[in-house]
């Protein structure tokens, strides 16, 4: 790590300090007991978040009381868009109280950011959020998340016991409250559970269960593993499925969200298991389904009730790219625990795979069903014993299709094959997985877990 830390310290004293985003410099130099500094920022509490001295966000807050001091009331308007439609909305807001939380009130030498909690009463028109009224009273300032409410209930999700009340109306004693927060060197590092959650709150949506996935998570119910982007390169599209997740994003995302697509490529290739992953119907432009998992982009909500679908096996949750980090790609999966793992213990089956050892999945075509062919339903044979997936097998081979065999299911890999379809048989009993799998079959109803599973237990 030295070596690193050298290297970077001799680009600062040079003068020359480049854009370290895709290096890999600023994700290695991780805070383990030590305390590496570059100028004033640096990285420690999450891996590739650069972190400022406190006294540049002490500045910060001054200036913000110092304004709240001169005007706590304010009228705005803000914009919102939907459906391609601009709306507009007048409001007229009154602060009531601030405190500043996170590591600041911990009493960090240094900061990822300034968490600030805005008590505030709207006295006309439309509510707004914490961030909108805070850019009306006091405008923005760099690396300064302002969340509604108080330190016990706030837009972020996360209560902030250590908050610190540091402006209630015009005489108090600001400076005075500021200056007495104690100073802590340890105050920065992982004081919060929600901070085992790779991404910073401001990264993710506001509507993101933050102690919700801490909670699951300890029990054993969902697992998480965080790639950051430093180690995954630009990868240019070169098969048909990849050409393919190319030409649809195009017409899907942004710019901002296109940018992430050559990584997220990358990625699919380095974690590629069987079965070998397929794009999906749903294509939206901050989520697809790739495989098995929902892949979120952007701004991100992560719809962890979602794995409590057999269609779903795992989430991908991958934020814009921004200066500060963290960057990369937090997958989400079933834990041990989860109550569709628990129930599937046991369970196994048989399917016919194809001459390079993929399953023999395929597009389900209805007269009704009109959309392009790669996005049809799909759909699988899955049998509760050996010798009916291999009458298949041979059936499919003398049709002259090419060498069809069978592969033995385990449990886990029933899961993982299920995620994948939208129509699955079980022993020429069709169940649909997915509401576009639902529109073909004939009973018009999504099939529960349970049902699939009891299906499955029939020999």
């Amino acid at each position: 790590m030295w070596n690193h830390v050298l290297t970077l310290a001799l680009m600062l004293m040079s003068g020359h300090m480049p854009n370290l985003l895709g290096t890999g410099l600023l994700g290695r130099l991780i805070c383990n007991g030590d305390r590496t500094k570059a100028k004033s920022m640096k990285t420690c509490q999450r891996i590739g978040e650069l972190r400022r001295s406190r006294a540049f966000f002490a500045q910060a807050l001054e200036k913000i009381c110092s304004r709240l001091d001169r005007n706590s009331c304010a009228q705005f308007s803000y914009k919102v868009v939907l459906s391609n439609r601009g709306f507009e909305f007048n409001c007229e807001v009154q602060a009531k109280s601030l405190w500043v939380a996170g590591s600041f009130a911990r009493g960090a030498s240094d900061c990822g950011d300034l968490d600030i909690v805005l008590d505030y009463e709207m006295l006309n028109g439309s509510q707004a959020d914490g961030r909108q009224v805070a850019k009306a009273l006091f405008k923005t300032f760099p690396r300064v998340s302002v969340y509604g409410g108080t330190p016990a209930v706030n837009e972020s999700g996360v209560a902030f016991p250590e908050a610190v009340l540091v402006w209630n109306g015009l005489g108090f004693n600001w400076k005075g409250a500021i200056a007495a927060i104690p100073e802590d060197d340890e105050g920065g590092r992982f004081q919060r559970q929600t901070d085992r959650i790779p991404f910073r709150s401001e990264q993710l949506d506001a509507d993101t269960e933050f102690e919700k996935l801490i909670e699951l998570e300890a029990q054993g119910v969902i697992r998480w593993d965080f790639t950051p982007l430093e180690e995954l390169a630009q990868a240019a599209a070169e098969d048909d499925d990849e050409k393919e997740l190319e030409e649809v994003a195009t017409r899907h995302f942004s710019a901002k969200t296109l940018k992430l697509l050559p990584f997220l490529m990358d990625y699919f290739r380095k974690t590629r298991s069987w079965p070998r992953p397929m794009l999906r119907i749903e294509f939206e432009q901050t989520y697809f389904c790739y495989g098995g998992s929902i892949v979120k982009l952007g701004r991100p909500y992560i719809p962890i009730d979602m794995l409590d679908e057999v269609a779903t096996s795992g989430i991908l949750v991958m934020p814009h790219i921004t200066a500060r980090g963290p960057n990369g790609i937090m997958k989400i999966e079933r834990g041990d625990k989860h109550p569709l793992v628990t129930a599937s213990v046991g369970v196994m089956g048989y399917c016919v795979i194809c001459e390079n050892g993929e399953p023999d999945i395929a597009g389900r075509v209805d007269s009704d069903y009109r959309m392009a062919h790669r996005f049809y339903p799909k759909e699988i044979d899955i049998f509760t014993t050996k010798r009916k997936a291999a009458a298949r097998a041979r059936l499919y081979t003398k049709d002259g299709d090419g060498l069809y065999d069978v592969r033995e299911l385990n449990s886990s890999d029933v899961l993982s094959l299920l995620s994948q379809l939208d129509i699955v048989w079980i022993n020429d009993q069709e169940h649909a997985l997915t509401m576009p799998g639902s529109r073909i079959v004939e009973t018009k109803t999504v099939s529960s877990a349970a049902d699939i599973l009891d299906a499955l237990r029939k020999r």
